[in-house]
């Protein structure tokens, strides 16, 4: 798909349930520390103290299933093989992957038919294969940070609304929001975007930075990999970049400053993410 490619039939909801599970306060632990612990290999479990004396599992650490530096491994839930087809008959990947995250499909923009899927017990639950999923696959296992509501359109505001990072990601990383059209500023590799809504499309979009290619001036293109991006797509976007501005709609995007400097990092299987450094 082309710099300039319609947004019509591109929407991506947010999954509606509401979980009953509520997500637990996080062990801050520093990163001298869990560099010396990764070198012993998987940790054991941490425990919290409850306001009735008993401890109950917050979640351990444990490195995710890394291809290498800064790429993720096919995720704990996935049944079945690649694009979970034990759970979602009929998925596949659709060409695109970029450092262990892999497009899959098809979306409802495609044929296909949202299922809902949850990356651990309790989570906030994701639709397979919308586009908001991709996105929280990718932070998830790479930034650690665990779902949240969210559509296409608010998925970049609404992981530092004080009321969502409390409930979903109360230690979560610091992520920085990008404003699109900031000076000197265009997203990076392994950024996330949010595409605004349209009077056609009232989910929005959401994609991963995988490349960008923009001259000292603002001016050139991304790349991207994508969810639902309509009839046809493989799972890659270009978008246009004119004097620091993202073409396509995006309003701005989440930047990981830390990712640079850290292997990716997922929960143990069953339990949310935890952070490996403060």
């Amino acid at each position: 798909m082309g710099a300039g490619e319609s947004m019509v039939g591109r929407d991506c909801m947010r999954a509606r349930r509401i979980p009953a599970w509520r997500a637990q306060p996080f062990v801050a632990i520093s990163m001298a520390l869990l560099i010396g612990l990764v070198l012993l290999g998987p940790f054991e479990l941490v425990t919290a103290g409850t306001a009735n004396g008993q401890s109950e599992p917050i979640g351990r650490l444990a490195p995710a299933k890394a291809a290498g530096a800064r790429s993720i491994g096919s995720p704990d839930w996935w049944q079945g093989g690649t694009c979970d087809p034990g759970d979602a008959p009929g998925s596949r990947g659709l060409g695109a992957s970029w450092r262990g995250l892999v497009a899959c499909g098809p979306g409802p923009t495609q044929g296909g038919t949202d299922h809902i899927v949850s990356f651990f017990p309790g989570a906030w639950d994701e639709l397979e294969w919308e586009c908001v999923e991709l996105s929280m696959r990718w932070m998830y296992l790479a930034w650690g940070v665990n779902p949240y509501p969210a559509d296409g359109w608010d998925l970049v505001r609404n992981y530092g609304l004080s009321s969502i990072k409390a409930e979903y990601n109360p230690n979560g990383p610091q992520l920085v929001v990008v404003a699109n059209g900031t000076a000197g500023a265009v997203p990076q590799p392994g950024d996330v975007v949010s595409v605004g809504r349209t009077r056609e499309d009232g989910f929005g979009h959401t994609a991963v930075v995988t490349a960008n290619a923009v001259d000292e001036q603002g001016n050139g293109t991304i790349t991207l990999i994508q969810q639902n991006g309509g009839t046809g797509n493989d799972g890659w976007a270009t978008y246009a970049v004119d004097n620091w501005i993202v073409s396509d709609g995006v309003t701005g995007w989440l930047h990981d400053p830390s990712w640079s400097l850290q292997w990716p990092w997922s929960a143990t299987p069953g339990r949310p993410a935890s952070r490996h450094g403060s």
